[in-house]
Parts: C-alpha cells; sequence; structure tokens
C-alpha cells in the first residue's frame, strides 16, 4: 500500500455535528465521512477495512468526557504499533517469542459526541511493514470470528460425538478451503471448551461435597471446608490433602497465595496457595475458589465434575515430580566442577541438585569474576566489585565477625534467597576459611529435607511445648502418613509397618 498523508480534523470542543465532518472519498476502501451509532459498529468496520489491505487491528488509548465514564475519543491502530517492553535479555527461558511489533504508524481516531455518535478524527493510512497476501489474510487475529450459523454447526457436531478437528475440516470444505473461513483450526477448539465450559449448572454443590468426601476416605489428613450464603448457595472452598500438609511443615516459610488466575464467567478466582521445595520446584500447598462479588456456583454430574475431579488431583503430578527428583538425589552424587574445592565438596553432599547448581554458580563467579577493592584492618569489612568494570557499577559491602562466623552482604541475598552470595563467597576465599558456616546451610535447601525435619524432632528442645498435646500428635501423624505413602503398595513394607504398629500398639 501506498503511502498516504495524515488526515485530521481540528478538534472543535464538545459539540460535534455530522456536518462538521468534510472528508470527501474513501480511503482504500474505508469510508471516512460515516458516523458510526456505537464503537462495536465502529471497531467492525475499521476490522473489514483492515483486512481487505491485510493487516490485524488493536485496540488503543482512549478518553472519557469529564466527570463521565463515557468515551470521548479512541483509537485503533495496526496490531504492529508500538514496541513491547525489553525484557531481560539474561533471564532464563525455554522459549523466546519473536518480536512482531515494528511501531507502525497506522491509527484511525474516533471521536464520539455527546449524543454516542462515532465520527473519524484523524486517520492515519500508512505502514512501516508488508501486508499480509490474500492467501494469509485468514491469519489476521483481528478478522477472526466464528458467527453463529457455524458456531451452531460447531456445537452440534461434537455433541453428536464428532472430533472438533473434523468438525472444522468440514466447515473448511464446505467454504472451499480454510483461507475462506473466518477462524482457525485453534479457534474452533477454543471455542468448543468454552462451550463445555458453561455447562456448569447452578445450585448443584453435591458433586462437589461428594468428591471431597471421597477423598478425605482415602487421605486421613485430607482438610476441606466450604461457605454458603444466606440462600445455602455455595460462595468459597477450599482444600488441602496430606501431602500438602506436610510440604508445609518442612517448605512453609514460603507462601505465595496467587489470585492472579482468571475468572470464569461465574467470577470464580482460582486462588492456590504455592511453596517452593527443597528442588526449587513449586508445591501445592492448598487450594481456594473464591467468588467474587455475588455468586451462585454448583457442579452438575457427567463433564463437569470430571473437570474439577480432575483440578483436585492435579497435584498428583508435582508429587510425582519431587519423588522423581529426591529418587536422583539419593541415587546420584553431584560432582563439583573443581573437585579440589572443599567448600563445594561440602555443598555437594548437602544441597539438592538444583540448589547446587546455584550455589555452584555463585561460588564461581564470586572466586572468579569478583574481585576485593578494600579491607579494612580487623578484616571486618569488605568492599567487593566486579573484576572488569568496576567504574560501571557500585561496589557490595561485606562484614564479616571471626568470632562467630557471621557474614552479612548488602545485596540481601542469603536473607531473601537464603543462599549465600557471590560477594560473600569471594571474602571466605579471602580469609582462606574452606568451610560454609553451619549457620548459612538451610534444611530446607537440603537433599534430604523431608528426612531431616522428621529425624530432627526429637531434637527441638525438652522444656517446650513442642512434645505435647495438638502439637506432638500432628507431628506423629504427619510422620506416618509419610511413611505409610512411601509403603503403600510394596507388600514387604506395608507388612512391615503394621507388625511395628502393632508392637507399639
Amino acid at each position: 500500500m501506498k503511502c498516504s498523508e495524515e488526515m485530521d480534523i481540528e478538534d472543535r470542543g464538545n459539540e460535534f455535528q455530522k456536518s462538521e465532518v468534510n472528508f470527501t472519498g474513501i480511503a482504500e476502501g474505508f469510508n471516512i465521512s460515516v458516523a458510526y451509532k456505537d464503537e462495536k459498529e465502529a471497531y467492525e468496520a475499521f476490522c473489514a477495512y483492515a483486512h481487505n489491505n491485510g493487516f490485524s487491528v488493536r485496540k488503543d488509548h482512549h478518553s472519557f468526557w469529564p466527570n463521565s465514564k463515557k468515551i470521548k475519543s479512541k483509537d485503533f491502530v495496526c496490531s504492529k504499533a508500538g514496541f513491547k517492553k525489553q525484557t531481560d535479555l539474561n533471564s532464563q527461558k525455554k522459549c523466546r517469542r519473536s518480536e512482531t511489533r515494528t511501531g507502525c504508524p497506522c491509527l484511525i481516531r474516533f471521536a464520539v459526541d455527546e449524543d454516542g455518535n462515532w465520527i473519524v478524527k484523524k486517520f492515519i493510512e500508512s505502514h512501516n511493514h508488508d501486508l499480509a497476501r490474500l492467501e494469509d489474510r485468514h491469519l489476521l487475529r483481528s478478522c477472526r470470528n466464528i458467527d453463529d450459523e457455524r458456531a451452531s454447526v460447531l456445537k452440534s457436531m461434537t455433541e453428536a460425538g464428532i472430533r472438533t478437528v473434523d468438525a472444522f475440516s468440514y466447515l473448511a470444505d464446505e467454504v472451499g478451503g480454510v483461507e475462506n473461513l473466518d477462524f482457525l483450526k485453534m479457534d474452533a477448539y477454543n471455542f468448543i471448551q468454552k462451550e463445555k465450559r458453561s455447562k456448569i449448572e447452578f445450585g448443584d454443590t453435591n458433586a462437589l461435597i461428594q468428591l471431597f468426601k471421597d477423598r478425605q476416605v482415602d487421605d486421613s489428613m485430607f482438610a476441606w471446608d466450604v461457605q454458603f450464603d444466606e440462600f445455602d448457595s455455595l460462595l468459597n472452598f477450599f482444600w488441602v490433602d496430606g501431602m500438602s500438609r506436610i510440604d508445609y511443615d518442612c517448605f512453609g516459610d514460603v507462601v505465595i497465595f496467587d489470585t492472579s488466575y482468571r475468572l470464569n464467567k461465574y467470577n470464580l478466582v482460582c486462588a492456590p496457595f504455592v511453596g517452593v521445595n527443597n528442588h526449587w520446584q513449586n508445591i501445592l500447598l492448598g487450594l481456594s475458589k473464591l467468588h467474587y462479588l455475588i455468586l451462585v456456583i454448583g457442579f452438575a454430574s457427567g463433564t463437569s465434575q470430571r473437570r474439577f475431579h480432575q483440578k483436585l488431583l492435579a497435584s498428583i503430578a508435582t508429587t510425582r515430580n519431587e519423588q522423581d527428583e529426591d529418587h536422583k538425589c539419593s541415587q546420584s552424587e553431584i560432582v563439583p566442577v573443581i573437585r579440589s574445592s572443599s567448600i563445594l565438596k561440602q555443598a555437594a553432599r548437602f544441597y539438592s541438585r538444583k540448589l547446587y547448581s546455584f550455589f555452584e554458580e555463585e561460588f564461581l563467579h564470586g572466586v572468579g569474576g569478583m574481585s576485593i577493592d578494600f579491607v579494612s584492618n580487623d578484616s571486618s569489612k569488605f568492599l567487593v566489585n566486579y573484576t572488569e568494570n568496576k567504574d560501571q557499577s557500585n561496589p557490595w559491602v561485606v562484614h564479616f565477625d571471626a568470632t562467630d562466623c557471621t557474614i552479612q552482604c548488602t545485596c540481601k541475598k542469603f536473607e531473601t534467597m537464603g543462599l549465600l552470595c557471590c560477594h560473600s563467597m569471594r571474602v571466605l576465599r579471602q580469609l582462606d576459611i574452606v568451610k560454609i558456616p553451619l549457620k548459612y546451610l538451610m534444611l530446607r535447601w537440603s537433599a534430604k529435607a523431608r528426612k531431616s525435619f522428621y529425624s530432627g524432632y526429637a531434637g527441638l528442645g525438652k522444656g517446650t511445648d513442642c512434645g505435647s498435646g495438638f502439637i506432638f500428635r500432628n507431628h506423629i501423624s504427619r510422620f506416618a502418613y509419610q511413611i505409610s505413602t512411601r509403603a503403600q503398595g510394596n507388600e514387604l513394607a506395608e507388612q512391615y509397618m503394621l507388625g511395628a504398629m502393632k508392637d507399639m500398639a
């Protein structure tokens, strides 16, 4: 498309009249002299123009009338307009998304008068990128839409047991190919999934409560709770299983209450309690579903019940990952990159595999990439900086107390992560300290974190309340639960455990 000049209308105050728009003609198929009745009509008209010319549309800035929530003006831009925020190139990601934005100037601005008429105020037609070819225009995102007729066909065919992919192929053949459809295979799958989610019926909470009861029979430490409103409609519910409770005992120092999961059509927030185990894996510590504003929701039999059941048991996969990593730690030996390093050998014996890799990276960075610029007379204060490019950064201050081997750095890595930083490593090396002070080996990062937690119960201290009453029973029940979980499925282990319990009884 050739670049055309920018067309603009001077702002004439708060009053707009259709007669004030003096544009004549049509710009590449878009009639800029038409007034539209609402945002949907204006947007669809510009999307149709964009599709015919080979680009996609994105909604952009808007403004409101003073002391009102009514829109005064709104911009629609090319999907390649602007640039995305720069991400940290050093961050580790499995896959980096390619950059699709080019800062394209194409824009149309609609002014909205007090009567709600949408009038073109500004139109920039030019692009700084290649436009989509005719045979590729069905891929443009803003132009994709499943109309009511095709939506009805998709629903009917999938409800009859026909696969979504086959229903999509049928519709594509009807119009002579996928390029003549207004949507993609992915859109068809998303539409069918949305339809399935919408079949959750109101008021029927029996299936949900029965799932909780069934799970509690199999797992004595499974706990759940529900909350109803004054009309006996379900508002909120929460559940936590036995392994999650054990994980909380071991790794409950870091808990994230994550409410970022999207709301469904019933305004139900999925809010999991998430922690981090000794292998740097996310672990599920519990799950809640919370209503937003006023919510009446239930679970029907069939598809809806199965979907919830799958979510209820989703933590099993996480548990398997933990068990796999525990097994690898117990069946393999970490080999330090510097085999003669006492500190690395100590870390390799203590940390889990993942945490050791973090520690080794800090150690190598400290010993090989850091230098000490200043040491106080009593060797209690150090200024640590990069070996290269010193002028581009401020040094870190490391304090060391020789009386109890306390070391603190201004980077606060140990305080936030529980792992000594590279600056502290450099100071330890400077002082010829060949062992990590035990206070800086956090049990929650060890390869045997769970085992150490339970075996250390007897040493929690006498004269405290740790061995009495509820706390004692709580600890013992978790310990027994962990052992029985590991023994389950192994006939010899089950018999041995039952025999030991009978002897104690």
